[in-house]
């Protein structure tokens, strides 16, 4: 089943609808590049409701006899993306989306490119309108006259060939001045053209790379935190446990100290009882 672009806007926005999708913004993009028509760019949630979307979605188009390219981030969930050739979609978590704020950049980038390709053709069309362009004749006129008067002190060479030539030239010269000025502004136009295209590419790769290693960060430091959390407690419990075990020591020493004080003045007055006996013998 073959749908317009528009159609299918509207088809994917619908499955996003079902499954709480909010924020929706289509950004048309059919004159700046050949790679998609719109762009379609949502916020969920969570990376589980990213998912969900992201299954709606392709479930929506296999119903209609249609399928997703490529799809990119759905493990993760925190910004998925989804390519359906006429229509690109962006997931994103509310985070990930105010962070990098994608709509802006597009909206800000591809006005300026649009402008400035059509200003850079059509004023340089107006300049090349208002320069004075030599006209042959003068400089062809002054030639003859130059060289009728070699002619009439030098009767070798003939005239006509002389005269010929250099009118066969300065048409030639006029002409490809011309076709020039026509090939220097279409190439131009074309390169242009190409610029618009280039710069799109690899805005758009460098720019999901940046998001992904942005992210990538944001897990190391967090995963560095949880380490860091995890070492500090378990020092903690280690000096509890030295404390509480260096407290037990000094009891039981001051136990066997006190229990052995006892037994040598048991002994004392054992020894002294002894000798009061003997003494009575």
């Amino acid at each position: 089943m073959k749908l317009s672009s528009k159609d299918l806007l509207e088809l994917i926005r619908e499955a996003a609808e079902e499954k709480k999708a909010y924020d929706i913004k289509a950004i048309d993009v059919s004159s700046v590049t050949v790679i998609t028509d719109y762009f379609l760019i949502c916020t969920s949630d969570s990376n589980v409701q990213s998912r969900a979307i992201a299954d709606s979605i392709e479930d929506k188009l296999k119903e209609n006899g249609l399928k997703v390219n490529s799809r990119e981030g759905y493990r993760n969930g925190e910004w998925v993306v989804m390519d359906t050739r006429k229509v690109i979609i962006h997931i994103f978590t509310p985070e990930v989306r105010e962070h990098y704020n994608l709509e802006h950049f597009w909206e800000e980038e591809i006005g300026p490119i649009q402008k400035g390709s059509s200003d850079n053709l059509s004023s340089m069309i107006k300049a090349r309108k208002k320069a004075p362009v030599k006209k042959p004749g003068k400089a062809a006129a002054a030639k003859k006259d130059a060289r009728k008067a070699a002619t009439s002190k030098s009767v070798k060479k003939p005239v006509v060939s002389e005269k010929k030539k250099p009118i066969v030239s300065e048409k030639k010269k006029s002409i490809t001045k011309k076709e020039e000025i026509e090939r220097e502004i279409m190439k131009k136009a074309v390169a242009a053209k190409k610029n618009v295209l280039a710069k799109e590419k690899p805005a758009d790769k460098s720019r999901k790379q940046q998001i992904e290693e942005e992210i990538f960060r944001q897990k190391q430091k967090k995963e560095a935190n949880r380490a860091r959390q995890k070492a500090e407690t378990s020092k903690k419990k280690a000096s509890e446990a030295v404390k509480t075990f260096g407290k037990n020591d000094a009891k039981k020493m001051r136990e066997k100290a006190s229990f052995a004080s006892k037994a040598k003045a048991a002994a004392g007055t054992m020894s002294a009882l002894k000798i009061k006996k003997g003494g009575k013998k």
